[in-house]
């Protein structure tokens, strides 16, 4: 996992967005600025694909862990019955996770589950803050 994330690191960012888009081009695609508008005005469930452990060294501030496609359907269908008008975004490190997240979840659960674009990463890189990362690792730190 580790070669697979440098690997990604020298990726470019525009790319990287490119490619996720092209293999997932019926799953809408949210930029990090507009999801966290969205936070602001209205009620979003907010979908981690990632690992535990990936979740656990930082992650939004009101994420859900997801570690099955089951309980994501469950997880969903929950917050449609009680937030009609809210949306779903899932995200990962980079976005391909989640994509292909969101896809299934269109396609097994007839559910629509926007994607955080630029994942995890391009959050950090908006200047948005990131729960469970300290200050000391040079990243924003959630009081």
């Amino acid at each position: 996992m580790k070669l697979m994330l440098f690997v990604v690191a020298l990726i470019p960012p525009a790319l990287l967005r490119w490619l996720v888009r092209w293999r997932f081009n019926a799953v809408q695609q949210q930029a990090p600025i507009a999801v966290a508008r969205s936070l602001k005005s209205e009620r979003v469930l907010l979908l981690d694909v990632r690992t535990r452990d990936e979740f656990n060294s930082g992650h939004l501030a009101t994420a859900i862990h997801i570690n099955d496609a089951e309980s994501a359907l469950q997880i969903i269908r929950d917050f449609r019955l009680n937030t009609p008008h809210g949306q779903v975004v899932a995200y990962c490190t980079v976005g391909y996770r989640s994509a292909q997240f969101a896809e299934r979840m269109a396609s097994v659960g007839g559910v629509h589950v926007k994607n955080l674009e630029g994942g995890i990463w391009a959050w950090a890189a908006a200047g948005l803050s990131v729960a469970g990362v300290t200050a000391s690792s040079g990243r924003n730190a959630e009081p």
